[in-house]
């Protein structure tokens, strides 16, 4: 659900149009290990732009809509960026870089149906007449160097960091015993409130897909928005940062949150007191930290759900190994 125009899509609606969409991707000459780009907000069409590269063997690059034009124009150049996905709201980007020669082909999304010479994503799964053949999708076929998406931060701030995740890191966090399922039931509806580009955005889409949970997802993430979202759809499950907890707490007159049952904390360290003063304030039943490092992925490790110890980092969840290593001599300490 696109919490800003209440557009709702099914799954069996993405797994069609994915691939549809990457049948066309592989026609346009995208090939595995080539790096393409999605830069926009939070939207329907931003998860079927990187499912669908992923399913051809493309390393998929996630870019914030909020990012400057000198940021968009630098990540193309440096990571050799050969097919984009622009939304059309950013249309002039677009144009400054479809003639680069590192460039395939520029497609737009987000609720753009035809644009000139540019094609757009509604317009391929319009027109598109050819699935993705299931002997045709990626297959890591067991290197876990093989890289799937490049990220730009861990939490919703901070500058460009390009943490690397793999397939079996994406395949350790998601078909795993995952955090987000403790204490999950029928019936649940997820926020995701970070953009996708970030560790968090992509946890929580991603998570949708794994587990079937419906997702109400925003382009703002603003305070306003994630208040309104919560109590609209009745959020029962939401990865938040530290920052938007304060802000909550802080606001006059205060959020209705009734519905929101269980609150992942991510993006930066918790302090002490706005864990407790959250539990308190809104009656949340669980509460976890689930803060590590983008390099790590998301919920490598968990928390507590108990006052007083809920800034503690917790124990290393299951299915996770790490391990503190010398860069130059490659031994572990």
């Amino acid at each position: 659900i696109e919490f800003e125009n209440g557009k709702k899509f099914t799954f069996k609606q993405l797994h069609n149009d994915c691939l549809k969409v990457a049948a066309a991707l592989k026609k346009a000459q995208l090939k595995p290990g080539e790096i393409f780009m999605v830069y926009g907000f939070n939207c329907y069409e931003f998860v079927v732009a990187i499912i669908s590269g992923l399913l051809v063997g493309g390393v998929a690059l996630p870019i914030r809509g909020a990012d400057t034009s000198n940021e968009f124009h630098n990540e193309i150049k440096s990571k050799d960026v050969r097919l984009l996905f622009i939304s059309g709201h950013l249309k002039d980007a677009a144009v400054a870089v479809k003639n680069l020669s590192q460039i395939k082909e520029v497609i737009l999304f987000d609720g753009v149906e035809h644009d000139g010479d540019l094609r757009c994503i509604q317009s391929i799964i319009r027109d598109e007449t050819e699935f993705l053949a299931e002997d045709e999708i990626f297959d890591p076929k067991g290197n876990q160097d093989s890289i799937a998406l490049i990220l730009e931060s861990s939490g919703t701030t901070g500058a460009v960091k390009g943490a690397q995740l793999a397939h079996y890191d994406l395949a350790t966090l998601f078909v795993s015993s995952n955090p987000l399922d403790i204490n999950r039931s029928d019936g649940e509806i997820l926020l995701a409130a970070s953009p996708i580009a970030h560790l968090t955005g992509m946890t929580n889409h991603f998570f949708s897909l794994t587990h079937g949970t419906i997702l109400v997802t925003l382009r703002e993430n603003t305070l306003e928005n994630n208040m309104k979202a919560i109590e609209k759809y009745k959020i029962t499950r939401a990865v938040l940062s530290p920052s938007t907890m304060t802000q909550m707490i802080k606001a006059d007159p205060p959020p209705n949150l009734q519905s929101l049952k269980a609150v992942f904390v991510a993006g930066a360290r918790l302090p002490k007191d706005v864990g407790d003063e959250f539990v308190k304030r809104f009656g949340i039943k669980y509460l976890y930290n689930a803060y590590s490092m983008t390099e790590a992925t998301m919920l490598s490790t968990l928390g507590v759900n108990e006052i007083g110890k809920f800034h503690a980092l917790g124990k290393i969840w299951n299915g996770m190994q790490i391990k503190v290593v010398d860069v130059e001599t490659e031994s572990i300490l």
